[in-house]
């Protein structure tokens, strides 16, 4: 605390005026007591700065004629959060009397690195983890998550290093999609795989499998898509995928069989091309 006696320089800068004021305050012990110069220790904890200016005042005017001090915070250090992972500064923020929130606390660590998750972020109080998404907070303007922080709360902003989604089955270029933090729909998805094998899938086998918490009940859900009508690919725009999320599209029944007879075929002489021949198969 910074405490200045007006006319008493002696009490006010003892350390010397060049010294900053968190230097030179009086520091608040972990019982929440503070020594000052002729009025000993004064319990100061769990009062507001008036209430310790006018304690000071009583105290000082046995020794000084009518003392006029002036009290303030001139750091605090006592309570804390911590900011870890994906941010510019990780490290501790002190609480102050302004109210922080987690925008405020990711604000003041720099924001956010090109590499973070902003849909995983973790607040960790009393030992409880709750998911906090940055995401609805600064693109979607949902401030229902918007936290104040206390004491001793953890702020953690992942990598998306696993913000990917995986397109497997007939689609024509199969593999993995990196999403970051711009969630993709399951058509844009399809899209990007190259567009279904109109060939080989079947059109109302398109399901997306998505696992769940290794403590949850259920291994995993599965959504299914029919595109016979290609309209309803407007529904895939709708569906939100999720990182981890799997994307198959199974094969046609004719495809199937065609796989069979493929595996039969070269060992036949036929006239014509073999490779057609296999896609004629199913007119058989």
């Amino acid at each position: 605390m910074s405490i200045i006696v007006y006319d008493h320089p002696e009490l006010t800068i003892p350390a010397g005026a060049e010294r900053e004021a968190a230097d030179t305050g009086n520091r608040v012990q972990t019982d929440g007591t503070m020594f000052y110069p002729y009025v000993g220790r004064l319990q100061v904890g769990g009062r507001s700065l008036e209430e310790v200016r006018r304690l000071l005042t009583s105290r000082l005017s046995s020794v000084i004629t009518d003392p006029q001090v002036e009290v303030s915070v001139a750091a605090y250090r006592s309570q804390k959060v911590y900011v870890t992972g994906a941010v510019e500064t990780p490290g501790t923020l002190p609480i102050t009397i302004e109210p922080m929130t987690i925008l405020d606390a990711i604000s003041l660590a720099g924001g956010t690195t090109p590499e973070a998750d902003w849909h995983s972020t973790t607040l960790v109080r009393d030992g409880q983890k709750h998911q906090i998404s940055l995401y609805d907070l600064l693109r979607l303007g949902d401030q229902s998550d918007n936290r104040l922080l206390r004491d001793g709360d953890l702020l953690h902003v992942p990598t998306a290093d696993n913000q990917n989604v995986v397109v497997l089955g007939q689609v024509n270029r199969p593999g993995t999609l990196s999403v970051g933090n711009e969630r993709i729909n399951l058509t844009d998805a399809l899209a990007r795989a190259g567009g279904v094998n109109e060939s080989r899938a079947e059109p109302s086998g398109i399901f997306v499998i998505r696992g769940h918490a290794l403590e949850s009940e259920k291994l995993a859900t599965v959504y299914q898509l029919d595109i016979s009508d290609a309209t309803r690919l407007m529904l895939g725009t709708r569906f939100p995928l999720q990182a981890q999320d799997v994307v198959y599209v199974t094969s046609a029944p004719i495809a199937r069989w065609n796989n069979v007879i493929s595996l039969l075929l070269p060992s036949i002489a036929l006239p014509g091309d073999i490779g057609s021949s296999v896609d004629e198969a199913g007119s058989l």
